[in-house]
C-alpha cells in the first residue's frame, strides 16, 4: 500500500492528470539528453506512470537519477521514493530518508510529503505519526496539496495532534479546491456527517461530483448512493445506476455490485 501511496505522490507534482502526447516526450527526451535534469525527471515520471508509453519503473529510476545528478531535488526525491520501496534498483533505505530529509529541509514540498507518508506508515522506520505532523502541516501551509490531504486524515483521527474535525475539514477542503480529488471525497464525508462542518447534503454531492470527474472511483461511487437516496441530489435510480457504472468502470468493485443490481431491477 505504501508503494502506490508514495509513487501517488511523487507523480502527482509534474504529471497528474495530464495526458502525454508522441511529440511531448520526445521533447522531454531531447531536453534531457541536453542535460537539463528537470525534463529527466518529468520523463522518468512518465515511465513511472506509464504516462503514454509502457510503465518501466527500471528506465523511470535511471532518468530520475539523471535528473537528480543534474541538480534537480525533484528527482532526487522520486529516485529515493523507489530506492527505499525497493521497487527497481538496490540502496537502503536510511540512503532513502536522508535524502528525502535534503530534499524536505531544503524547501521542496514533495520531498516532505513523501517522508511523512514513510512516518505513517511505520513499515520502514519507526512510526512517528507527531513528526508526520509536523512535516504535512509544513508542507500543507506551503501550499502542497496531496499533503493537505494527509495532514487532514490526522486531524481527523487524532493522530499526532489533537482530533479535530473543523482543522481536518479545513484541510481537505484546501486540498479538493486545487484539484486533489481524494480530498473531496473526505470533505464530501465531512459535509454528509456533519464532522467540523455544518451537516449539508447538497455541499457533499457536489465535491463528491467534482471528485467523480477527476477520475476518483469513490466520488462517483458516493454520488451513486447520494442519487439512490436522494441525499443533496434528485432522487433518481437511473442517474444512480450511471454513477455506480462509472465507480466500477475506475475499479471499485462496490460499484460494479450496485450497479449490476440496479440494471437486474431495470435501471
Amino acid at each position: 500500500m505504501r508503494s502506490k501511496r508514495c509513487l501517488a505522490l511523487i507523480a502527482g507534482l509534474a504529471l497528474c492528470g495530464t495526458v502525454l502526447a508522441d511529440n511531448d516526450l520526445m521533447i522531454l527526451q531531447q531536453e534531457c539528453d541536453q542535460g537539463d535534469g528537470v525534463y529527466c525527471t518529468q520523463l522518468g515520471y512518465a515511465y513511472a506512470e506509464g504516462k503514454n508509453v509502457s510503465q518501466d519503473l527500471t528506465i523511470a529510476a535511471v532518468l530520475f537519477k539523471k535528473g537528480c545528478d543534474k541538480g534537480d531535488a525533484l528527482g532526487c526525491a522520486a529516485m529515493q521514493v523507489l530506492f527505499a520501496e525497493d521497487r527497481a534498483v538496490d540502496q537502503t533505505t536510511a540512503d532513502a530518508l536522508d535524502q528525502l530529509r535534503e530534499v524536505c529541509d531544503d524547501g521542496h514540498n514533495l520531498g516532505c510529503s513523501v517522508l511523512g507518508s514513510f512516518y505513517v506508515e511505520g513499515s520502514t522506520m519507526r512510526q512517528n505519526d507527531t513528526t508526520a505532523f509536523n512535516i504535512f502541516k509544513r508542507a500543507c501551509e506551503q501550499n502542497d496539496y496531496a499533503a493537505c490531504n494527509e495532514l487532514g486524515h490526522l486531524y481527523y483521527q487524532g493522530k499526532g495532534v489533537e482530533r479535530n474535525y473543523e482543522l481536518a475539514f479545513r484541510a481537505y477542503k484546501k486540498a479538493c479546491e486545487h484539484g486533489n480529488f481524494e480530498a473531496c471525497n473526505y470533505q464530501g464525508f465531512c459535509y454528509a456527517s456533519g464532522k467540523g462542518v455544518k451537516r449539508n447534503y447538497d455541499k457533499a454531492a457536489e465535491v463528491y461530483g467534482k471528485a467523480c470527474d477527476g477520475k476518483s472511483s469513490l466520488g462517483c461511487l458516493r454520488m451513486g448512493v447520494s442519487h439512490f437516496l436522494g441525499y443533496g441530489v434528485k432522487h433518481d435510480y437511473s442517474t444512480a445506476h450511471e454513477y455506480f457504472t462509472k465507480a466500477c468502470n475506475l475499479g471499485d468493485k462496490r460499484g460494479c455490485e450496485e450497479a449490476s443490481r440496479l440494471k437486474d431491477e431495470g435501471y
